[in-house]
């Protein structure tokens, strides 16, 4: 075994213990029942979201970064919107308190408008975590504040909670340190009888996929010339990533039959893609390696939980291993390697005036909304059209590589740069604007041996950049009013607006507009909450649907939490497996299309969902990177441009 392959070993190892050791330390010290939904079982755990933290009132008003009271006494209303009919407690995370220590008294109502409960309480910074003991069902509660008036403070958590909490972070780890070492001597045990070939599974495949490929691959070559099979597979890349955009809707709006249509068509385009890519009999290649394992086991776990729990998208361990690996492996097998990353790039850059134009006539863009495009969220807006931005930007990177200075390719890739970013910034994603702005500096700094090329194209750019502001300035002004005008505006069934505007005490109307910043701090915050509570719902065999937080559906936020939500714990070790195997193989190769488009999903799969089956372009490309890795002999391949 090489050094790389004992380095993977000891990497699973100690993830598999640290898992284990995690999911019976909590056991241990929660109620000592095996719950199969989830391993904290804590009961219902009800998140207030930022928005609904803002929400002052006359007595009370929300002024800056918190509140202040105004009134004597002064009140805070709260929403509930559950059935639960039991509350232990309710806790809150308070900041920047004047003065140190703060009298509350919290009153509960029923939907008559009843007391059922009050406490009175002393909060402080920090948690503040307050027995309740409400046994009725709460429509709303009050926190009253009196003889205090002009104190400060600001709520950075609240939520209400079934159960208490359960245990303190340091014994818990205590625990995790004890069960760990039991299993350092129990795994030492059974490594001593280790015998499996894991490869057999590969060969077995291969074999599968030599007499389908050969088949379908030469009828197809035998038809088409080169040209008209890559102008064919282009095409085809166009329908793949548009059926991303009904999935998504589909997806939002849980219409499982259209989910399981678009899937399966994308599927079929795949298969296609993959046999119009035949040039030659075909022949096994080496997929003896760490990262082939790694999408072996992961592709399993997959299978596994799709099995045992049933999916909104269903099977997708099975695409990823069969339908995927098919098209890795006739990718692998052809001579002109980088034609079919070139056919992938132009077929999402081909299809943006497609998108552009839908979103002209039937998407109006209302000031104070977060756009959502043609999409229902506009964070997937925002995800898709940081693709598109990648796409453009690693083709006119290519260009510059060849040497071509054409007009019309520098105004369309110029263009194409320009609305793609002023379509994530109408969807307010920050954390996309960031991504867009380092890879453009790694295309910068890409550039470095192509001075001479665009110096020679200088006055080129400047005609681009005039362009792409006349371009960006008049879809911004259509956009505003346009579909309205020609009444075509849509408006899809579950679709999500998140207003950016808010009462802005001192101005004459009462309304502001929150800035980017202030909306990322508020994405943040909320962001904890999602966190949390999918930590609390992770278990063995992975979950049927995403979580309802803030009366609404919402994703992980986190590529590897999501994993582990909905395909089991353990899932995650192959998952970090194949991430770290990427990482390491692009840092190697340096090529801008694998690490732009790496880069990219590392950084927007931990705080974004991008983590969800076939539903965004970044997605697609980075498991087709993933794919380049599975062949031994093409880990390092490719020139370091």
């Amino acid at each position: 075994m090489t050094d790389s392959g004992k380095k993977w070993n000891v990497y699973v190892w100690i993830m598999t213990g640290f898992i284990l050791s995690s999911m019976l330390a909590f056991l241990w010290h929660g109620n000592g029942r095996i719950n199969q939904k989830n391993f904290w079982s804590d009961g219902v755990i009800y998140d207030f979201s930022s928005d609904e933290l803002r929400n002052g009132t006359d007595t009370c008003q929300y002024v800056g970064e918190g509140f202040q009271v105004s009134g004597n006494p002064g009140q805070i209303w709260f929403d509930v919107e559950s059935n639960v009919k039991k509350w232990k407690q309710i806790a809150f995370q308070l900041e920047e308190i004047e003065p140190e220590n703060l009298y509350w008294r919290i009153s509960f109502f029923n939907e008559q408008g009843t007391v059922v409960r009050a406490v009175e309480t002393v909060v402080t910074e920090g948690w503040n975590y307050i027995n309740v003991n409400v046994n009725s069902k709460v429509s709303f509660f009050m926190i009253e504040i009196s003889g205090q008036q002009g104190a400060t403070f600001s709520i950075h958590a609240a939520r209400l909670c079934q159960k208490k909490a359960l245990f303190g972070i340091k014994r818990f780890l205590w625990k995790i340190v004890w069960i760990f070492c039991g299993y350092l001597v129990i795994s030492g045990i059974l490594y001593l009888f280790k015998n499996y070939d894991w490869y057999l599974a590969i060969k077995m495949t291969q074999r599968f996929y030599i007499p389908v490929g050969d088949g379908a691959g030469s009828y197809l070559y035998q038809r088409f010339s080169g040209r008209t099979r890559r102008i064919v597979r282009t095409g085809l890349f166009e329908i793949l990533f548009l059926l991303m955009i009904p999935l998504n809707i589909s997806y939002n709006n849980r219409n499982i039959v259209m989910i399981r249509y678009c899937i399966l068509g994308m599927m079929l385009g795949l298969i296609i893609i993959a046999c119009l890519s035949w040039e030659k009999p075909l022949e096994k290649k080496d997929w003896r390696n760490p990262m082939a394992a790694g999408w072996l086991a992961f592709c399993t776990f997959l299978i596994v939980s799709d099995i045992l729990v049933k999916k909104d998208i269903p099977y997708a361990g099975f695409f990823l291993w069969i339908i995927f690996g098919f098209v890795f492996f006739l990718w692998q097998n052809t001579e002109k390697y980088d034609f079919f990353l070139k056919d992938m790039v132009q077929g999402l850059t081909g299809i943006f005036p497609i998108i552009v134009s839908y979103c002209l006539i039937f998407r109006e863009n209302t000031p104070g909304i977060l756009y959502n495009g043609c999409f229902s969220d506009s964070e997937s807006m925002a995800l898709y059209m940081t693709g598109v931005w990648i796409a453009f930007l690693v083709k006119w990177n290519e260009e510059l590589r060849e040497g071509i200075c054409h007009i019309t390719k520098i105004l369309a890739n110029g263009v194409g740069l320009s609305l793609s970013l002023y379509y994530i910034y109408c969807a307010r994603s920050f954390l996309c604007l960031l991504t867009c702005f380092f890879v453009f500096l790694l295309f910068v700094w890409k550039q470095r041996k192509s001075w001479i090329v665009i110096k020679d194209s200088m006055a080129l750019i400047v005609v681009s950049l005039i362009m792409s502001a006349v371009v960006v300035g008049s879809v911004h002004y259509l956009d505003r009013f346009l579909p309205s005008k020609l009444g075509t505006d849509i408006v899809y069934t579950n679709e999500r607006y998140e207003i950016m505007q808010e009462a802005v005490p001192g101005n004459e109307n009462g309304i502001g507009i929150r800035s980017l910043l202030e909306r990322q701090e508020a994405v943040r915050k909320d962001r904890q909450a999602v966190w949390g509570n999918y930590i609390r719902h992770l278990n063995l065999k992975g979950h049927d649907t995403t979580l309802t937080i803030f009366r609404r559906w919402m994703d992980a936020s986190n590529g590897v939490l999501q994993i582990a939500y909905s395909y089991g714990v353990f899932t995650i070790i192959p998952y970090l497996m194949l991430i770290a195997g990427g990482v390491s193989a692009v840092w190697k190769r340096k090529n801008f299309l694998s690490l732009s488009v790496v880069f990219s999903f590392v950084v927007l799969s931990m705080f974004m969902n991008l983590e969800r089956m076939f539903l965004q372009p970044i997605w697609f490309l980075f498991y087709f990177e993933l794919g380049k890795n599975i062949n031994k002999a093409q880990q390092c391949q490719g020139e370091k441009t």
